[in-house]
């Protein structure tokens, strides 16, 4: 049973090919009130790719809008008076670009294979991960602490600068990135937080790398961050296909996979979440249907039972926002986290 639903899984992987985003535009819409904040959601029930999760008035949201899409997207905004401006003409030249090296890095920033001047495919990174604990021995180890449904390992390294001398309750850590697939510089911020925990001077730095045991994982979706190289570049989800639905012409791929996010067996399918398996945000079937987020709450429960297990920082982009635990309540039920005023202080 489990070799074919991994076959199925590939077939459904590979079928597609390369999405193109040829002529894709990226537009910048302001709403004025409510009303028209909840005119913009409405449309991602239309399958429209909005870059800006949260929606408020006054500010930007971002929307992808398909060469197929753009000529009702527009009439819409006109007809409902929304200014729609165009901010990225054409997304395909970005991602051509992207998958250059920068040109204004740092070429200092190395350690062992690794520069911080272009992105690494989930291969690439899973070798570093290996190739650390040679360069560091008795610091660094590798971990894996599952496996996704197409059988790539969850992959991460434990850095402990004092492995044996730390007691029966040890300070723990956890720093995740890349759950969110098409997110690349999370994945590429973690690799950094490594390098320095590893390498840096700097008082702080040095005080913090060693104090804790460092859980870290760069990649914590690793079939949705392989699809982003090999078949769509704005894939967000897993690549589940179990509740796999016919979405739209346009992109008839939309409909696998799950928003692992999401995912999590705690409010689940209440904020910021859909039901629909078209949608970008689709919660899964179920609280914690998919591997990928069982094997991450295991391992956090696991982490709980080893010792003092104090922070969890996952990684994403694209909004500049930090969040923090209890955000999704408001007024005086903040009070559930005895240490909120801590937390967003």
């Amino acid at each position: 049973m489990i070799l074919k639903i991994l076959i199925i899984a590939v077939l459904v992987t590979t079928s597609y090919g390369i999405k193109s985003y040829e002529n894709y535009k990226v537009y910048n819409v302001y709403p004025r009130s409510e009303v028209d904040v909840e005119r913009l959601n409405g449309l991602k029930n239309k399958e429209y790719d909005f870059w800006t999760d949260v929606v408020t008035v006054g500010n930007p949201a971002r929307i992808m809008v398909s060469p197929a899409q753009d000529a009702s997207f527009v009439s819409y905004m006109r007809s409902v008076g929304l200014a729609a401006n165009v901010s990225i003409p054409n997304v395909k030249k970005l991602m051509d670009a992207q998958m250059q090296p920068a040109s204004n890095a740092d070429r200092s920033a190395r350690l062992g294979s690794f520069s911080w001047d272009r992105y690494y495919n989930l291969q690439q990174i899973h070798a570093w991960l290996d190739e650390l604990v040679t360069l560091y021995p008795g610091v660094v180890s590798t971990q894996v602490i599952g496996r996704s449904l197409e059988g790539r390992e969850i992959k991460g390294v434990i850095i402990d600068f004092r492995e044996g001398q730390r007691g029966e309750n040890p300070r723990i850590a956890m720093i995740e990135g890349g759950i969110h697939s098409r997110e690349w510089i999370s994945p590429a911020t973690v690799t950094w937080i490594i390098k320095e925990f590893l390498t840096s001077n700097d008082p702080e730095v040095r005080a913090l790398a060693e104090n804790f045991i460092w859980h870290i994982f760069p990649v914590v979706n690793p079939d949705g961050y392989s699809y982003t190289f090999a078949g769509d570049r704005m894939w967000r989800k897993n690549r589940n296909p179990a509740n796999r639905v016919e979405c739209t012409e346009d992109d008839n791929d939309l409909g696998n996979g799950i928003d692992l996010n999401r995912n999590f067996d705690y409010v689940w399918m209440t904020v910021g979440a859909s039901s629909n398996p078209c949608s970008r945000t689709y919660a899964g079937p179920s609280p914690s249907s998919e591997l990928e987020a069982q094997a991450i709450m295991q391992h956090v429960l696991s982490l709980k039972q080893k010792g003092n297990f104090l922070y969890y920082f996952a990684f994403h982009s694209y909004s500049q926002m930090i969040l923090v635990p209890y955000s999704h309540v408001k007024g005086y039920e903040v009070l559930q986290a005895s240490n909120y005023a801590d937390m967003v202080s």
